[in-house]
């Protein structure tokens, strides 16, 4: 049995694991052109042309795209009225050509005008820019089926864009965007909903599938939401002892992870190097994750409140929805661990947008300020000098908080902030 459990005997449920894993590597190494495209039958996307993708991060450009565009910067550069060129190279050293990427300008890609719009694609047309700028927001996974495409929520738009057209009406496009993906991310070769309970991925797809009608199930009472899908992936694994239950533990554990994270950014940001005449790195998403860390837990009962508008509601539909084709629980360690991380990312959202809306004075809630929250999770929560290096040492604690004791949590969401007996006055 112990044999067999590691896939090393020739049982019908080891060569369907094998099967699996072959699939997958097929669908991410074969031909682009072939490969089957899998999309949500609901999902939506058509961008809004916000502009707000431009800026943020960094934009690599390849060498198609440096010589597509050699004879037109002479054009750029006076529409730009930059001063500080176009692109730059970034680690160039003796035996490494570096890599080039777009100037920024306040946060900004050097080549987005006053209008939002890009100059490149205003110009010259999509297939001008660089492949980054082409593939986002979409996400793309290979799977045992083919490839899974949703929308990242990295998309600051994605309140408006999520209303337009159907992915599933949209394949021909999708097909351009998987042409230009280098290396396609794929689910686990062995998938466990916990540890040492491996399922194929006929189980897993049925599992995901149960885990999506919950979710169109759902109302306002996201809490109530979180707790069917712990119930679905857990099953009969689900603590039933009152082990690290009660208010002390909670409150001790739930500290735990928000100091030990806000620790983490203290020294990333204590590696950054200050503003200079010639350089300015910019580090805004590690001071907005750090709000809601620092928040969590004396907004908890607002975070664990049901949403009443429904904006919200179908935000967070539409959020979980893509959340879960983005296969973001078969690529974590396990299912458990992965919806300890949607459920850990959908409550610091909820967290910084509470605490950033009372920083102006204002108390109700609406879609954008939650979607904010969750560009800035997604993006702290994806970064490879968070994601690995920092974020993964505290799955489990996530986990045991977020999934195992989330019922708890619930309970004893009124009771985990410290009581303030402060007089509190507004003076500006």
């Amino acid at each position: 049995a112990a044999f067999a459990r590691l896939f090393l005997l020739a049982t019908p449920r080891a060569g369907a694991l094998a099967a699996d894993a072959e699939r997958a590597a097929a669908a991410a190494e074969g031909s682009r052109d072939d490969v089957p495209i899998v999309v949500r039958g609901d999902a939506r996307f058509t961008c809004t042309m916000c502009g707000s993708c431009c800026g943020g991060h960094n934009v690599p450009v390849f060498d198609d795209v440096l010589e597509g565009l050699a004879d037109k910067i002479p054009a750029l550069e006076a529409a730009t009225r930059t001063r500080k060129g176009l692109f730059v190279t970034l680690g160039k050293r003796p035996g490494a050509a570096g890599q080039v990427y777009c100037q920024l300008t306040h946060g900004s890609c050097v080549f987005l005008d006053d209008d939002a719009r890009c100059r490149i694609h205003g110009q010259w047309g999509a297939e001008a820019k660089p492949s980054a700028c082409r593939i986002f927001p979409y996400e793309l996974v290979a799977t045992p089926d083919g490839v899974a495409i949703s929308i990242q929520r990295e998309c600051r738009g994605f309140v408006e864009a999520r209303a337009g057209k159907r992915l599933a009406d949209d394949l021909p496009n999708l097909r351009e965007v998987l042409r230009l993906v280098p290396e396609l991310p794929r689910v686990r070769r062995v998938i466990e909903t916990t540890a040492g309970r491996v399922v194929t991925w006929a189980e897993y797809q049925a599992l995901e599938d149960r885990l999506h009608d919950l979710v169109d199930a759902g109302d306002g009472d996201h809490a109530a939401l979180f707790s069917g899908l712990r119930a679905e992936v857990l099953g009969d694994a689900a603590p039933d002892g009152a082990a690290g239950t009660d208010l002390a533990s909670l409150r001790d554990d739930l500290d735990g992870i928000a100091g030990g994270l806000l620790s983490a950014i203290g020294q990333l940001k204590g590696m950054m190097p200050p503003p200079t005449g010639e350089t300015l790195i910019r580090g805004e998403a590690l001071d907005h994750f750090a709000l809601g860390l620092a928040h969590l837990r004396d907004e908890l009962p607002r975070v664990m409140h049901p949403l009443r508008r429904p904006d919200l509601v179908s935000l967070l539909k539409d959020h979980l929805h893509h959340h879960l084709m983005g296969k973001g629980l078969a690529i974590a360690r396990t299912v458990r661990v992965g919806l300890g991380h949607m459920a850990f990312q959908w409550a610091l959202s909820l967290a910084f947008a509470v605490a950033r809306a009372r920083e102006v004075k204002r108390r109700h809630l609406v879609a954008q300020d939650v979607m904010d929250g969750l560009v800035m999770t997604s993006f702290m929560m994806r970064h490879d000098a968070f994601d690995g290096p920092v974020l993964a040492r505290f799955d489990e604690p996530i986990a045991s908080l977020f999934v195992d004791r989330w019922p708890a949590l619930v309970a004893h969401a009124r009771e985990l902030p410290e009581p303030d007996t402060r007089l509190e006055m507004v003076k500006f």
